[in-house]
């Protein structure tokens, strides 16, 4: 049978009911399930996957796992990907429409199988229908309850924050969302040598002023605020984001790159409506020196009790000297818990002229362990297995 008589108007049918055998959990039954990601806090329907690294992770004492997804796009798919017991097992893309999806079958019962499943691609403003729901987390046998983890963190980003290109090789161009590789970034690596639980806020092209091409609207500080602004209403993205429901022990914010680029244009950016030209100009850089102060007062009047680091690249000045600048002035100002961390940039060595695989393993490895020194975590530090 089907339930579809009783969908309500504007809403996509559910596959046919599992068997008997499996239940449907709901993805807001939390009590053995770890939601990963920023959500709007609602507590029925569909749970929306809106940013890179969203998802949830289990334990699953039974033999088969299968997923309710809802998917749609113009033409930016989204992706996930599955690990099982910390080895990555499988990526995906999810079909347009709502459908049942089978994972995992024949699993050994007597035993937990900590399962993750997360969003490969990240947002996609320019594809206005791009959207990724889980409807319900279908198994047949029971949930163990998760470790705690040994903290959480919250990076803030660009391409390189989205894995953009870390799937691929230097000869693969294409604006292409299979190219994005959420679990085997940068973010993702160095929360699982942590043991951490972790948050992604990332946007390709887009800064702290403006995005690469001078775009003003394509600054993240802007969203902040939001669930997942960057997309705009759509599943509930410009809702506040409750600060309280999540508390970071650090927040990493890794722009600049693409102030950095807009600095370098030889053209401003002309709104298409207004025909107003914006271009930030090299030659007067205290606006910029003052959106990124501006932005780390915002990270600390959102987040009052996390370390706060400034991730940025060797050799990348002007940027590098006024995020210098702005940390050093919080610290002057009494913000201890504020700092700067200077870490050797990323060979172009995946698609679209962007980090691969190895290069975000090799930055994972060095950043763990100078985040870990801003926790003084203990016991000593130990890769997740298959990392």
């Amino acid at each position: 049978p089907t339930t579809t008589a009783t969908t309500p108007p504007g809403a996509v049918p559910p596959p046919t009911d599992p068997p008997t055998h499996l239940h449907a959990l709901s993805p807001h039954d939390t009590r053995n399930l770890r939601i990963l990601g920023r959500t709007d806090g609602r507590t029925t329907g569909p749970l929306p996957l809106h940013w890179t690294c969203s998802g949830f992770e289990l334990d699953l004492r039974g033999t088969t796992l299968e997923l309710d997804l809802e998917a749609d796009y113009e033409d930016l798919e989204p992706w996930i990907e599955l690990s099982l017991n910390g080895q990555d097992i499988l990526r995906m893309p999810v079909q347009k429409g709502r459908h049942r999806v089978s994972l995992l079958r024949g699993l050994a019962p007597e035993k937990p199988h900590r399962i993750r499943v997360l969003r490969e691609s990240q947002p996609m403003p320019g594809d206005g229908l791009c959207r990724l729901l889980v409807h319900a987390i279908v198994h047949d046998g029971e949930l163990a309850p998760l470790p705690e983890p040994a903290c959480r963190i919250e990076f803030i980003g660009d391409s390189l924050t989205s894995a953009e290109g870390a799937w691929g090789c230097p000869e693969d161009t294409e604006w292409r969302p299979h190219w994005f590789a959420g679990a085997k970034g940068y973010p993702q690596r160095t929360a699982d040598r942590m043991g951490a639980e972790l948050r992604v806020v990332s946007q390709s092209g887009w800064g702290v002023r403006s995005g690469w091409d001078n775009n003003p609207e394509c600054r993240i500080p802007k969203h902040y605020h939001q669930v997942c602004g960057v997309t705009g209403a759509r599943d509930g993205g410009d809702a506040p984001y409750d600060f309280t429901s999540w508390k970071p022990d650090l927040v990493v914010c890794a722009l600049g790159a693409n102030d950095w680029n807009a600095l370098r244009a030889e053209t401003g950016y002309t709104d298409p409506v207004t025909g107003t030209v914006f271009r930030q100009d090299p030659d007067d850089l205290a606006p910029l020196a003052d959106a990124i102060g501006d932005f780390l007062a915002d990270l600390r009047r959102h987040n009052p009790d996390s370390v706060l680091v400034w991730l940025f690249w060797a050799g990348g000045e002007p940027l590098l000297g006024l995020i210098r600048r702005a940390v050093e002035a919080r610290r002057a100002a009494g913000d201890s818990r504020c700092f700067l961390e200077v870490l050797p940039g990323m060979r172009p060595d995946g698609a679209r002229n962007h980090p691969g695989l190895a290069s975000h393993d090799r930055l994972a490895s060095i950043l763990a362990i100078r985040l870990r020194r801003h926790l003084q975590l203990t016991p000593p530090l130990r890769p997740r297995a298959g990392t």
